[in-house]
């Protein structure tokens, strides 16, 4: 349905996604930092993967943001190494280019968990679902191969229909697309070998506050975000 739309009412999505572009506030990347190797033998290594959003952005520092929330509840059980690799207008495909460089540079830490967070750009991108699930299978890949990764945790994409930055009709349009895509994750993710997870926190957080831009997290969504991820975490490392 929503791609009939697309064929006649393009000029409109066009238009807004233009006016969104310029008109949509700029929240830079918070400051703090994004590495921590205090551990020589570290029970837990962490790395945080992705976009705009596991850099931070809609918070000040680190501390609000969701390496933060997530350092200050797995720090309570495990000796914790972590890392966030992230940089807003990341697409999936951009990541996998950065995490395979960083691999071959060897300045990634070999990772237990990665917390992955994208698709945003990507449903603002012409790719399709099922090229972006494609995508998604060879980051994952990489990250089993190369790092070692025992649990993948991809968060859905956010459900960009209720974004306030976005003007109707263009993000009744987009929360369809952003939908479409995350039924195509949750399909691989229930069929996949690879160890990975779905977070949809749409369930657990249904009315979530947004940043200033009203495109990204607020300190309260890091939170509640972090506690998720780290609640799935303790679950599968209970033993640790």
């Amino acid at each position: 349905m929503h791609y009939l739309t697309l064929l006649l009412l393009w000029p409109i999505y066009l238009a807004q996604a233009i006016w969104v572009k310029k008109s949509t506030i700029k929240l830079a990347e918070p400051s703090g930092d994004r590495i921590n190797q205090l551990h020589t033998n570290p029970e837990l290594t962490l790395l945080i993967l992705g976009d705009s959003a596991a850099a931070g952005v809609g918070v000040q520092h680190q501390h609000e943001a969701l390496s933060g929330q997530m350092v200050s509840m797995l720090t309570q059980d495990y000796k914790l190494n972590w890392q966030v690799v992230a940089r807003s207008g990341y697409s999936t495909q951009n990541c996998i280019n950065k995490t395979r460089h960083l691999i071959n540079q060897k300045k990634l830490l070999t990772a237990d968990v990665v917390v992955i967070s994208l698709g945003v750009n990507d449903v603002l991108s012409p790719i399709t679902a099922t090229t972006w699930v494609l995508q998604v299978q060879e980051l994952c890949t990489l990250l089993t191969a190369e790092l070692d990764c025992k649990q993948i945790i991809i968060t859905s994409v956010p459900p960009m229909g209720r974004f306030p930055a976005l003007p109707q009709p263009f993000r009744w349009f987009l929360g369809a697309r952003s939908r479409e895509f995350n039924l195509s994750l949750t399909d691989w993710v229930n069929t996949s070998s690879l160890p990975c997870e779905q977070l949809n926190m749409e369930q657990t957080l249904p009315n979530a506050p947004m940043a200033l831009d009203g495109f990204h997290p607020s300190e309260d969504v890091y939170a509640h975000w972090g506690n998720q991820a780290g609640k799935m975490i303790k679950a599968k490392n209970c033993t640790n």
